[in-house]
């Protein structure tokens, strides 16, 4: 019993002993407060200031892409002409419609709006970042991504939303950077699905030329091969003394002599002034309708919206950073912890310093 009473006398001699030395030192710890203080109200007011702009976005609506859905059905009505079947043309369109659907345009904006490489090309474009002089590629690489990570595309959880945010070092320029870089994508991604639409366009209209091409190619090869049969044939019925068309002739030869040879001569004729070869073979006029469809296509680019507002660009009325109250109470903080320290270490250094008389203090 006694035991414990004297420790808690001694811990309570020693509480009183270094609120004392505190006390004694006041001044020295007021003063490296006070210091750290005014350098974190310096800092706060001094740093540089982040402020962001944000928007809320979510896959185009319908009525958004009326020009591409009415592009998309005459390219449809043209499928539909010469189908094979309507299992295979339904599958061929829905390919097309894939690659153009609300969902995948949206997809395919935000990536664009995420890629690094995009942020520092509208950054050159624009100014707003200089490219600094002596700089190794280490160092600029490093510099670029600093400047690229102010725009970011961040998904809500759980929701098909994307959450679009531009930093800059006021609300105003941050909202304005906001604005200019969202027109900047926008614009890239609808030239970027003109051309794709226009590819798929051109790659129909390459396929029926060739079509065509070949189909004309065999068919005067055929007519070439029908020349030749029928100068052959007329020879023969010549030779033969068969002039007029023979009945019953039973010819199983490869050669029509039994035309006569006034009527080979005739048919010769004929063989050689056809110069249209649809006349010989009908599908080829199919094919050319084909692709005189798929050419008469409007060439004009449509209007493609990747995305639809939810929340549109507006300017922040909260300061990103610096956040100066907290700045300034760490600081203070900070200065009144150290002076605390140093205050406390000098008085266990003095301590165990020997005194004049060779002795250590007590």
């Amino acid at each position: 019993m006694n035991n414990n009473q004297e420790q808690y006398q001694g811990d309570e001699i020693d509480l009183r002993k270094l609120f004392g030395i505190l006390w004694e030192n006041k001044l020295i710890i007021f003063a490296i407060t006070a210091f750290f203080g005014i350098t974190g109200v310096a800092y706060a007011l001094l740093a540089q200031q982040e402020w962001s702009a944000k928007a809320v976005v979510a896959a185009p609506l319908p009525a958004q892409l009326e020009q591409l859905q009415l592009r998309f059905e005459n390219i449809v009505t043209l499928r539909d002409i010469n189908k094979t079947s309507e299992a295979n043309n339904t599958n061929n369109n829905t390919d097309l419609f894939a690659d153009l659907s609300e969902n995948k345009l949206f997809a395919d904006f935000i990536q664009a709006f995420d890629s690094f490489d995009n942020k520092c090309e509208f950054l050159k474009i624009n100014g707003y970042v200089q490219q600094k002089d002596m700089m190794d590629e280490h160092t600029l690489q490093g510099f670029f991504e600093k400047q690229a990570n102010r725009i970011s595309a961040k998904q809500k959880k759980n929701e098909p939303l994307f959450t679009l945010s531009f930093v800059a070092e006021n609300a105003q320029e941050a909202k304005k950077r906001l604005d200019k870089y969202l027109n900047y994508i926008q614009a890239k991604e609808e030239i970027t699905k003109n051309k794709q639409l226009a590819g798929k366009i051109a790659s129909q209209i390459k396929k029926f030329t060739f079509n065509y091409q070949i189909k004309t190619a065999d068919t005067f090869k055929r007519l070439q091969d029908d020349i030749i049969r029928t100068e052959y044939a007329l020879r023969i019925s010549k030779t033969a003394g068969i002039e007029a068309p023979v009945a019953n002739l039973n010819n199983q030869s490869i050669f029509t002599i039994d035309l006569g040879a006034k009527a080979l001569n005739e048919k010769l004729k004929i063989l050689k002034e056809i110069k249209n070869p649809e006349f010989l073979n009908p599908a080829l006029a199919d094919v050319r309708l084909q692709l005189d469809s798929w050419q008469a296509l409007p060439q004009e680019k449509v209007s493609i919206s990747s995305f639809h507002f939810l929340q549109s660009p507006s300017e922040s009325i909260v300061r990103d950073k610096p956040k100066r109250s907290l700045v300034v109470a760490l600081a203070i903080f900070a200065g009144l912890m150290l002076g605390v320290m140093i205050v406390l270490f000098r008085a266990n250094w003095d301590s165990v310093l020997p005194s004049p008389s060779g002795r250590r203090q007590c």
